[in-house]
């Protein structure tokens, strides 16, 4: 039998009204494919059925990944976040994709902001990681909802670096720098500055196109710890590196972070290319008044030497 007369007949069957899905596909592809012609119609809702008969009909972990994948978009429709949920849960304890995982994840993230379930949500695993403390689900949901929606940097990062050690970091991962980043941004706002730095500092020259941002970062945090030494050290670092390209909105940041750095460093030279590039970055009113009166204190200072 064709794959389009398959589809066509177990539509029919959808049509007439039968609900026993389980019991009217012969094998766990079949409902698959009649769940995915619903879906790439957008036909979410009634997708929902043979693809769960599907999940029903086949022990196959990555067949059921790729089932729990389609029916997310069906399970955002539901008044109950439950099997949302177990769909994400399986997934991010199945796929070994990590990119896969972390797109999941944040997709749960939004949905579960979206539906004003944040607090109940942390609540709910913070529950869970009491009676299961190395719960690796539990722990990375609950980094990203301190680390994203509900302000408690200092119970992100512990949660981050525990997640850490019960996963250690895979050197082949190409998301590896930004997790640690993601960490060390967490230090600094739990105001832990010396672990920020020192983290970015390790990380810095593990990618060459987030180096320069990495080392400014790790300069600002220095700053804080009152450490004006490797402060500066740090902010010179950034200026040999590649600058911060990835956007123009990040090139702003780090430039005029860089810039400001440089000039409380007596580097002026430095601190007025720096100032200039920012002005090239962003036309906001607010920021080129703000980054003009900068530039010209630099140039005052430069000149005065």
């Amino acid at each position: 039998m064709s794959l389009n007369r398959l589809v066509c007949g177990c539509l029919a069957v959808w049509l007439a009204g039968q609900t026993a899905w389980a019991e009217e596909f012969q094998s766990a592809r079949e409902a698959y494919s009649v769940g995915a012609a619903f879906h790439n119609a957008g036909s979410y809702a009634k997708a929902q059925a043979p693809f769960e008969a599907a999940l029903k009909l086949s022990d196959d972990v990555k067949f059921r990944i790729d089932c729990y994948r389609a029916l997310l978009s069906s399970y955002r429709l539901l008044e109950s976040p439950e099997k949302m949920t177990e769909a994400v849960e399986y997934i991010l304890k199945n796929s070994e994709r990590t990119a896969e995982k972390s797109l999941t994840q944040r997709s749960y993230l939004s949905f579960i902001h979206q539906r004003g379930l944040t607090e109940k949500t942390a609540a709910r695993y913070e529950e869970r990681l009491q009676a299961q403390p190395e719960d690796i689900i539990a722990i990375s949901i609950l980094a990203d909802i301190y680390g994203q929606l509900i302000e408690k940097p200092a119970r992100a990062a512990e949660l981050t670096q525990q997640l850490q050690k019960l996963v250690p970091v895979d050197p082949k991962d190409p998301v590896k720098v930004l997790k640690q980043a993601e960490l060390a941004r967490q230090l600094s706002k739990a105001k832990k500055y010396k672990e920020a730095a020192e983290l970015y500092e390790t990380i810095a020259p593990q990618d060459p196109k987030l180096a320069a941002w990495h080392w400014k970062e790790a300069a600002t945090n220095w700053v804080q710890e009152n450490d004006l030494v490797r402060a500066k050290q740090a902010a010179l670092q950034s200026t040999m590196c590649e600058p911060e390209l990835r956007n123009d909105q990040l090139t702003y940041f780090w430039s005029r972070g860089l810039a400001d750095l440089l000039l409380q460093f007596n580097e002026y030279e430095q601190a007025v290319l720096y100032y200039d590039l920012a002005l090239t970055k962003n036309t906001n009113p607010g920021y080129v008044k703000d980054t003009q009166a900068k530039l010209e204190e630099a140039k005052s200072k430069l000149n005065a030497k």
